[in-house]
């Protein structure tokens, strides 16, 4: 009987009867290979218990991101709740009010006094009513994060030298999303590609080997997302599209009239509050409002549609699209 090397039980035979492991005796050469196996196998369970303690501490941290993130979410829910003016005007109405009313009616006996401290309630409720109206992010975080996409896509267009008009293209054309292309030179007669134009930066859009562009999203592709239904290929069915855009969901126009005729569609916004700027971006890509008429047009119309001319005047905004075949 000998002593198993690697389990230390006592066994016979060319391999340990207990877990199998080989037994080499006498020769130089075999105890040293026996040494090799060994020190494999005690590497392997090493290895094995290191990546087991590493999974471990993966596990735990990723549980521990996840954790802090919903603390931090609870945390800003009752910030927001807390911090909402709104909310915290109604409540101290609405307290004020429930303890002047008995006091009062009760103790003071007095009709309009009551009278007015349950108006103060009702204030309150109003409040507090109003206070989660109030949009999760200020409008002026919306415009911060908007200037620095416009900034940046600016800074690019300007580094590469492009002022040709962009051309927005419908879905069908792209990804299945909504994308302007920045032509590379200025042609009047563009060959499409039959297949959709892939969803890359710089992308190939024509038959001529040189008809690249650069492929950019704008505020009017992302708007398309905000239609409940697509619209027309008419005249009234882009104009009731732009109008639901531009005056129920984004509120920075009164009213909206297109005219369709052809390849030229005339679009007038009426008290607009968003006015076109004599900037690099607004010169290549439309100011946000005639992109977002621009890219309407382009989903409704299934072609591809170019700014041609923007103005304001009036308090009137006029835009002209030039329909491409």
């Amino acid at each position: 009987m000998i002593t198993c090397p690697n389990c230390g039980q006592k066994t016979s035979g060319d391999h340990c009867q207990w877990c199998n492991y080989p037994i080499l005796r006498g020769r130089p050469v075999e105890r040293q290979e026996a040494g090799s196996v060994r020190k494999a196998s005690r590497a392997k369970k090493q290895a094995r218990n290191e990546a087991g303690q590493s999974g471990k501490t993966g596990d735990a941290e990723r549980q521990t991101v996840k954790n802090a993130r919903i603390v931090a979410q609870k945390k800003t829910k009752q910030g927001n709740m807390v911090s909402n003016p709104y909310r915290i005007l109604g409540l101290g109405l609405c307290l004020a009010g429930t303890i002047f009313v008995p006091v009062s009616y009760f103790i003071i006996n007095s009709v309009p006094l009551t009278a007015a401290a349950i108006s103060v309630i009702t204030l309150g409720l109003t409040c507090i009513a109003l206070a989660n109206t109030r949009p999760y992010i200020s409008p002026e975080t919306c415009q911060l994060m908007l200037k620095t996409g416009m900034e940046n896509t600016a800074a690019l267009l300007e580094e590469l030298g492009l002022k040709n008009k962009a051309i927005y293209l419908p879905s069908t054309m792209r990804d299945g999303h909504p994308q302007a292309l920045v032509p590379l030179r200025e042609d009047e007669d563009i060959q499409w590609v039959k297949e959709k134009i892939p969803g890359r930066l710089i992308v190939r859009f024509g038959l001529n080997p040189d008809d690249m562009a650069i492929a950019v999203t704008t505020a009017g592709s992302i708007n398309i997302d905000m239609l409940e239904t697509k619209p027309g290929p008419t005249s009234a069915e882009i104009e009731a599209a732009v109008t639901y855009i531009l005056t129920g969901v984004l509120d920075i126009a009164n009213s909206a009239s297109v005219k369709l005729t052809d390849a030229r569609i005339d679009v007038e916004i009426s008290g607009s509050r968003w006015h076109y700027e004599d900037v690099w971006y607004y010169r290549c890509l439309g100011s946000p409002i005639a992109s977002i008429v621009a890219a309407i047009s382009s989903e409704a119309l299934q072609k591809p549609i170019r700014i041609k001319e923007e103005s304001y005047s009036k308090g009137k905004s006029k835009i002209v699209l030039e329909v491409l075949s």
